[in-house]
């Protein structure tokens, strides 16, 4: 983005610069903050809604097993599910994250029937509290975090 700005603006090069290292300072202070919180929880091992959060996860070092939807828009077959569930069984998965766009109403037998505690990630934001990058991502994390805090208790 600032590569585009400067093209656009050349005379304001410096100050899109500062604002670009500004900002790579920030979000590298907020990714080790972050790591330091999930120390304790980046190894346990849950299921997303779709298969769309493996950069997230990877970025953290968080464990994904699966997807409760084998691809978008598609609900899963009786074979999917059998494999989530052993998944489940064999990782000991205990939560499941969906996403505030989308219905959980396919997911309340599935997740009763299994035991899980279900979770919200967003992976768009534009709401209090969720309205920047940053505090996008903050949101994300600590969903994980008290999802599966929660789910041990």
């Amino acid at each position: 983005i600032a590569t585009e700005y400067i093209l656009i603006d050349p005379t304001n090069e410096e100050y899109y610069q500062r604002q670009l290292e500004s900002f790579n300072s920030e979000i590298d202070g907020l990714f080790a903050e972050l790591h330091g919180e999930i120390a304790n929880i980046n190894n346990t091992p849950f299921i997303t809604f779709h298969d769309s959060w493996h950069y997230f996860a990877d970025a953290f070092g968080f464990n994904i097993v699966a997807s409760f939807q084998p691809s978008g828009g598609e609900e899963p077959t009786p074979k999917h599910l059998k494999d989530l569930q052993a998944k489940i069984g064999s990782y000991g998965v205990e939560a499941l994250f969906s996403e505030p766009q989308l219905s959980i109403r396919s997911l309340h037998t599935f997740i009763k029937d299994n035991g899980l505690t279900i979770g919200i990630l967003d992976p768009i934001g534009g709401k209090e509290g969720r309205m920047t990058y940053q505090e996008l991502i903050r949101y994300n994390v600590d969903a994980i975090i008290n999802t599966l805090n929660h789910s041990r208790n």
